[in-house]
């Protein structure tokens, strides 16, 4: 199924959740996969919540594509000659879907206030007007050395920050993989800091035997940044046994740079997310450590790493991810407590609520990479909530109405 940039259709359908009876737009019935941006902050949708933008694999192309909530319209912004993501390629040992030469979700990141959607393609960083479809070149490439991060555009949508890491030894040299990226103990990583007012590049931060797969602003100050600090041996698998922090706070004025934890439980993080104030960042990891074995932890932390939240659930075994919700004391949470559904884990207090919001049903191994992560994100009034579903080999994009 070939796509006309520029040109509207529809394919959604709704229904009711079963469970909860709250209303879902399914927004996408065909491709591949449809993959919204990540669990990061305010990366999916319009500032009025009205649209939001994905990535699709339609045949032997993929796009990213813009949907009207309301209606389930949607428009094709660009047009990739290819599926699948090259950094994804290399990074995951080529666990990926298509050829790498397409766009993907995970590399898709929107500036809410000026509508431009970043996000790369094989070795250019891109962005695409939503409401014109224009589209703008800011690295035509990067080099066969390094692959990309996920971008995070500032709170004004003037800066971009995209991290970038080596890339793998022997994908660059087409040789038989024998050896797993990880395997490496010698990566190294940058943050580059791009203007979108005049495409002016500056490297921030670089730093060797590292690897990073995100950066994130904060969304109130373009000034603070945080980022993976993915280390040898293991890097995003568990650094060095959970004795250094994933994630680092960094301060672009002054070059400082700061870990989010450093005392048990937090010090490797999974997954973190800016709440939408930008005065704290939640988390969540797995406890491996102080005589645990299995369960997982959730916590806040502020700007400066004091502890807000720490909360132990030594008996949960299950995998998922954090966003946290613009309007309520919660975080939006994809399995990591209730298998299978979109929860909210209220954090008023110090014994934690939860409530369900609706089943996702995701196959999760069904599909490589990340396409079958829901990776739930909210709009900026709370009235609506995306999230990714995998089903039988492919992966479509929902919407439910709070």
């Amino acid at each position: 199924m070939s796509l006309k940039i520029g040109i509207k259709w529809n394919e959604s359908t709704r229904f009711t959740d079963n469970v909860t009876m709250k209303n879902i737009i399914k927004l996408t019935s065909y491709g591949q996969y449809n993959q919204t941006p990540t669990y990061h902050t305010n990366t999916a949708f319009t500032k009025d919540g009205r649209s939001l933008v994905f990535a699709s694999a339609r045949g032997n192309k993929s796009y990213i594509i813009r949907a009207d909530v309301r209606s389930g319209d949607l428009i094709a912004l660009y047009e990739a000659e290819g599926v699948g993501s090259r950094d994804y390629m290399h990074t995951f040992d080529y666990a990926e879907i298509g050829n790498g030469r397409g766009v993907c979700g995970n590399r898709l990141a929107l500036a809410p206030q000026t509508g431009w959607a970043v996000f790369t393609h094989d070795k250019a960083l891109l962005a695409v007007q939503i409401d014109t479809a224009v589209v703008r070149t800011l690295i035509s490439d990067i080099g066969d050395e390094w692959v990309y991060g996920a971008p995070s555009i500032s709170w004004d949508g003037t800066i971009i920050v995209v991290p970038i890491s080596s890339a793998h030894p022997q994908i660059i040299h087409n040789e038989r993989l024998y050896k797993r990226y990880i395997d490496y103990d010698n990566h190294s990583m940058k943050l580059l800091y791009i203007s979108l007012t005049d495409g002016q590049i500056k490297e921030i931060l670089s730093i060797k035997s590292c690897q990073c797969s995100h950066a994130a602003f904060c969304p109130t100050d373009h000034d603070l940044i945080y980022y993976d600090r993915n280390i040898p041996p293991r890097y995003w698998c568990g650094n060095d046994g959970g004795k250094t922090s994933r994630i680092w706070l960094y301060r672009v004025s002054t070059g400082k740079t700061w870990p989010l934890r450093t005392s048990y439980p937090g010090v490797f993080q999974v997954h973190a997310a800016w709440t939408w104030a930008g005065d704290a960042i939640a988390y969540h990891g797995f406890m491996r450590a102080e005589g645990y074995s299995s369960g997982i932890y959730i916590g806040l932390t502020n700007k400066n790493s004091l502890p807000i939240r720490d909360y132990q659930f030594p008996h949960v075994h299950s995998y998922g991810h954090l966003n946290p919700d613009p309007v309520r004391p919660a975080l939006i949470l994809d399995g990591d407590l209730m298998p299978g559904c979109l929860s909210w884990l209220f954090y008023d207090d110090v014994v934690p609520r939860i409530e369900l919001i609706c089943r996702h049903d995701t196959q999760w191994e069904s599909m490589p990479g990340q396409y079958s992560h829901p990776h739930p994100q909210s709009d900026a009034a709370g009235k609506y909530i995306c999230y990714n579903k995998a089903e039988s080999g492919r992966s479509d994009v929902l919407v439910v109405e709070i």
